[in-house]
């Protein structure tokens, strides 16, 4: 009876040793994918949505610009990057 016990736990230690193996084979192949770009995101390695990260909030499409002239008068101007228009005055 001893004897069987024994060989029962042997079997147990072995199929434990055979599992951590196993998932030991499966990290280094997830690793080895990473390095190589395999998976690009979580979500898309995964199967689950892509959440994207929040944008940048926009940048102030206004700028405002002094021009001065050779006689020493200067203009003040307001330029729109959106449309592209410059109001001076």
């Amino acid at each position: 009876m001893l004897e069987y016990q024994r060989q029962i736990a042997e079997a147990q230690k072995a199929q434990a040793k055979e599992r951590e193996r196993q998932k030991n084979l499966k990290l280094i192949e997830l690793g080895l994918g990473m390095a190589a770009g395999k998976y690009e995101s979580r979500g898309s390695s995964y199967g689950s949505t892509y959440i994207a990260p929040p944008a940048p909030p926009p940048l102030n499409p206004y700028s405002r610009y002094r021009m001065t002239f050779p006689d020493g008068s200067y203009m003040d101007c307001d330029y729109n990057s959106n449309t592209r228009n410059a109001n001076c005055f």
